[in-house]
């Protein structure tokens, strides 16, 4: 499922109020042909990793992020804003730039030269970055829907629906997670949806859609330069 540790953490550092938790309520329906499955597909090895991250509420994109991984401790990404929501801490045209490493956060705003630094509380330093990014740790019902082609590479599609009604309740009314696994048993894409009323949107379905690429290659997250950080 999506890392609710890491995303968490994410989120934290950008200022986002998302509620990213875990999947709810009992399937409502599923295609006649579905096979039915209760855990996660095993995946492949993930050392590091970059990925692309789209807030897409009814079409519309809120905000884009684009991190790179060296571990689940280490990495750096970048935000932008394209819609002003207060109640999810958007601002549009607000870039932030941010960094965890090792247990420290760092962030920036726009044209700051300085960097901010705060402690990252949710750290776990010997979590693989696999299970800090995909995370299943809740009751749900999984189905094995069709095959899908994700930038040319032809995808194993399962979605998962919560059995949670708490955490449905605080999700706006139904959570749904779509996970899309290649051959080798890569996660290309993921995608977890909120369905119902979504605080300062509205009635709709909010999705935070994650593109993963460049798999176990060469990675490294700098720490801003010593100079540049306001004081703890």
């Amino acid at each position: 499922m999506f890392s609710i540790q890491n995303t968490i953490r994410q989120s934290a550092i950008i200022g986002s109020l998302l509620i990213l938790i875990t999947l709810l309520l009992a399937l409502l329906w599923q295609p006649v042909q579905a096979q039915q499955h209760t855990q996660m597909p095993s995946l492949a090895s993930i050392t590091t990793v970059r990925n692309d991250i789209a807030w897409v509420f009814q079409g519309q994109v809120l905000r884009v992020c684009q991190c790179e991984w060296e571990s689940a401790s280490r990495v750096h990404g970048t935000c932008q804003d394209l819609a002003t929501v207060a109640e999810q801490a958007m601002q549009a045209g607000r870039v932030i730039e941010f960094v965890l490493y090792d247990g420290s956060a760092y962030y920036r705003l726009n044209d700051d030269v300085l960097w901010q630094r705060s402690t990252d509380q949710l750290l776990d330093a010997v979590m693989p970055l696999r299970e800090g990014l995909f995370d299943m740790d809740s009751a749900v019902h999984m189905t094995e829907l069709e095959p899908v082609t994700i930038n040319g590479v032809l995808t194993s599609h399962y979605q998962y629906w919560s059995l949670d009604p708490v955490v449905n309740q605080q999700s706006g009314g139904q959570l749904v997670y779509d996970l899309f696994v290649s051959a080798e048993q890569l996660p290309i894409q993921d995608q977890l949806n909120m369905r119902g009323v979504i605080d300062g949107l509205g009635e709709g379905e909010l999705s935070i859609i994650r593109a993963f690429s460049d798999f176990n290659e060469p990675i490294v997250v700098w720490l801003p330069p010593a100079d540049l950080i306001e004081p703890f």
